[in-house]
């Protein structure tokens, strides 16, 4: 009986660790020319509001691709892109430009790549905080050995993603 308890309770202790959320420690470098990742997104944005896991593949300058996932693990929100080709395609719209893209979320592509690949005049706030100050909005850098966060902050909003899984190499 001593035994099956044990037993019992050695397997209910170690299923119990599959539910904790694991910290990740990313060795970000300089400059990401590459990425695959898995975030999570919090946004208040204009006027969207959105907090759940996305994907992210970035290969500056030439792809950007990012999916976003609802409760149930379907794709709410998708933009792929490659070289000159865009198309974002979510519930409410299909957009098929980039200028369109900047029209309703008050930043360019170019921009949001360019932040991801941490392009641009860093400025330190801490040992694990820099940031970018761009004409309409800063976008804030936190990594250390459980943070691993971009954040936009600016008049349309803030949109943060936490990287829970980074990979900046190509397979």
């Amino acid at each position: 009986m001593k035994r099956y308890l044990l037993y019992t309770g050695a397997i209910i202790l170690l299923s119990a660790c599959v539910f904790f959320p694991h910290k990740v420690s990313i060795i970000w470098p300089e400059k990401v020319d590459y990425i695959e990742a898995l975030c999570e997104l919090d946004m208040t944005w204009n006027d969207m509001t959105y907090s759940g896991t996305m994907s992210l593949k970035m290969d500056y300058p030439r792809l950007l691709y990012i999916e976003v996932y609802g409760p149930l693990g379907n794709t709410v929100l998708s933009i792929k892109k490659e070289d000159d080709l865009f198309l974002l395609i979510s519930k409410e719209d299909t957009i098929k430009s980039e200028y369109e893209f900047e029209k309703k979320f008050g930043i360019t592509v170019g921009e949001l790549m360019e932040d991801i690949s941490m392009r641009g005049d860093k400025k330190n706030l801490s040992s694990e905080e820099t940031y970018i100050e761009r004409k309409y909005y800063r976008v804030s850098y936190r990594f250390g050995k459980e943070k691993n966060i971009i954040c936009w902050k600016g008049n349309p909003g803030v949109m943060c993603l936490t990287f829970l899984e980074a990979q900046f190499e190509k397979n």
